[in-house]
């Protein structure tokens, strides 16, 4: 039953890392957990826990320890396009406002120029 659980947990993991991932080696990642899940479902009957159950715990903590590390992948491909959405968005407003002072100080250069002509 818990071998049946952790398929369905990597192969969610997997599913989420393809369609949520927003970088090439978040997607290329999502191989792991969905291999580990269809190797699993391939050899289910082979080993029985009461067999070998060293390798059994051996192969929960395994497929614990590819749980977590797809989880902090993914976390951190968020992270990673959240910070440059957050990039882009202030270059932005520095272009936007770079623009507007620019703008002024030659609104300014040329009132001042025509001051001189007045003058």
């Amino acid at each position: 039953m818990l071998s049946f659980v952790m398929n369905i947990l990597l192969a969610a993991l997997a599913v989420m890392m393809m369609s949520k991932g927003r970088y090439g080696a978040t997607r290329q990642m999502a191989v792991v957990p969905l291999g580990a899940a269809v190797l699993d479902t391939l050899t289910f009957g082979a080993v029985t826990p009461s067999m070998t159950p060293g390798l059994s715990a051996l192969l929960v903590v395994l497929q614990v320890v590819i749980l977590v590390s797809g989880a902090l992948v993914l976390h951190r491909d968020r992270v990673r396009a959240r910070n440059k959405q957050a990039r882009r968005v202030r270059r932005r407003e520095l272009e936007r406002s770079r623009a507007a002072f620019e703008q002024a100080l030659e609104q300014q250069s040329r009132v001042a120029a025509r001051q001189r002509v007045c003058a």
